[in-house]
């Protein structure tokens, strides 16, 4: 191993090191935040998988009602991981937390390993690092939640693709295969690394011979990627109508979904404001937009990442509803290739030979480190391990063990979950006859959460069991 080649590798195991220390801040916390609800919903079912089945095919979920818990969604293999986790290291939130970071830091080693088939010099250490410096990747990275296994999955998928048809391997289109399928169990549309992967066949592996393209080892690897995934939404459908909990969206009526659609949000957020504010962050923003400028073209190899982003976008339309909302975490898998192009125009400024596109490259590179903080911090509440526990033990004092209740949740999940029991939820201004029809469904306690008092919606059918400055705990005593 030459000295440069160590340096670089010592670079690369910094940048990893600082990236997983970063992300120390925290790491215990249960859900909270900016999407509370989808961690909570996350967690729920890997504790379902430690406390209740390890059947992978039957997830659960805590908004159950009075059913079993059964209900259909994307691949839970987040979920499973981390309930097998759970036997070992005890359940604690650090376990999701510390399994999102190291899927993270292995996304970014993917990342290295793919730019270094197409950028020079130090060019894969910068697109490592760029990536490190995205605000959402950043974000996500930490959290309970499965989307960046999508962005990990998608850069090895794509890197061994390339490495197989570069050396022939049947063994990494395996590999390849295996990961992009595993991508699109969780949500279809990973498959837009399937840009990509027909670019380079086309433009860079048989000169645009469409003849080769089509091979039947490729058409068989375009089935199997898309078959698997549609049979498991075809599942969860089925365990959805099977056992009466319709929890996920699974799809639908595609044309009622676009109708459905904020079309004025769905531009402002995907080609206005996230890509400026939170895929690049504005500092890599504008250094990408000055060396686009500056060099005014790009090599033929690099059209690949252009290919890649173009199949992410179309994604993003396709789930439009979805992307005019608060679903930013869709948006992760565009964040490899505009890397990748970010670091390519970086490392051409960085070495024009001119002193200001240096000073100014350099700027850009620190600025997009400290713009991260002050981009998400208003995305962490102070929900702590501490408060979580608590609530769980204040549960245990006074409601037994699988009691169904209905909690006061404006969301789906992070109640029922906080509260670690099974059952309903309804609004804050709840009315007493829903509170009535979900005792007669199977509640047997009612939590109420602030300072709304129960005795004024069923002064009579309920007794308060428990009365704090936050949490008020109410049996039905009615038959």
């Amino acid at each position: 191993m030459t000295s440069a080649v160590q340096k670089e590798r010592s670079i690369l195991a910094g940048i990893l090191f600082l990236h997983l220390l970063s992300h120390l801040y925290g790491i215990t916390d249960p859900p909270n935040g900016y999407h509370t609800w989808r961690e909570s919903d996350t967690a729920a079912v890997a504790e379902a998988f430690y406390r209740e089945s390890k059947n992978i095919f039957e997830p659960r979920t805590h908004q159950r009602k009075d059913k079993i818990g059964i209900t259909g969604m994307e691949f839970p293999v987040y979920n499973y991981i981390t309930g097998l986790l759970y036997h070992v290291f005890g359940f604690r939130h650090l376990v999701p937390r510390l399994l999102s970071v190291f899927i993270g830091i292995s996304g970014l080693w993917g990342i290295y390993k793919l730019s270094k088939l197409y950028l020079h010099g130090k060019g894969a250490l910068l697109a490592v690092y760029l990536t490190a410096c995205s605000p959402l990747f950043f974000f996500y990275t930490r959290k309970i939640q499965p989307d960046i296994i999508i962005l990990t999955a998608t850069v090895w998928a794509l890197y061994f693709f390339i490495k197989a048809e570069m050396q022939n391997s049947n063994k990494y289109l395996i590999f390849s295969l295996t990961l992009l399928v595993l991508a699109a169990l969780i949500k279809p549309i990973a498959l837009a690394v399937g840009w990509p992967m027909i670019a380079y066949l086309f433009h860079h592996r048989f000169r645009g011979k469409l003849s080769n393209v089509v091979k039947p080892k490729y058409i068989l690897f375009l089935i199997i990627s898309v078959v698997i995934p549609l049979s498991w939404n075809i599942y969860a459908r089925y365990l959805s109508v099977k056992y009466d909990l319709q929890i996920y969206y699974l799809g639908g009526d595609q044309i009622q979904y676009w109708l459905n659609t904020n079309w004025v949000d769905f531009f402002k957020k995907v080609y206005r404001t996230w890509l400026f504010e939170i895929f690049l962050g504005i500092p890599i923003s504008i250094g990408l937009i000055v060396g686009v400028l500056y060099l005014r073209k790009i090599e033929k190899p690099i059209t690949l990442f252009l290919w890649w982003v173009f199949g992410c976008y179309l994604m993003f339309f396709v789930v439009s509803d979805h992307m005019s909302n608060h679903h930013d975490y869709y948006g992760l898998m565009v964040i490899p290739p505009f890397m990748v192009l970010s670091a390519y125009y970086l490392q051409h400024l960085l070495t024009s030979g001119k002193k200001i596109l240096s000073i100014f490259t350099m700027l850009i590179l620190f600025s997009a480190a400290v713009y991260i903080w002050p981009r998400i911090n208003q995305r962490y509440d102070d929900y702590s391990e501490k408060d979580f526990v608590a609530t769980r033990k204040l549960i245990d004092k006074y409601i037994p063990k699988n009691t169904r209740v209905t909690v006061e949740d404006s969301t789906p999940a992070i109640q029922l979950y906080r509260v670690g029991r099974f059952g309903w939820r309804f609004p804050k201004n709840v009315d007493a006859e829903l509170l009535l029809e979900q005792h007669r469904e199977g509640a047997q306690y009612a939590i109420f959460f602030g300072h709304q008092s129960p005795l004024a919606i069923l002064r009579e059918q309920m007794d308060i069991v428990y009365h704090g400055s936050q949490i008020t705990i109410c049996k039905f005593k009615i038959d």
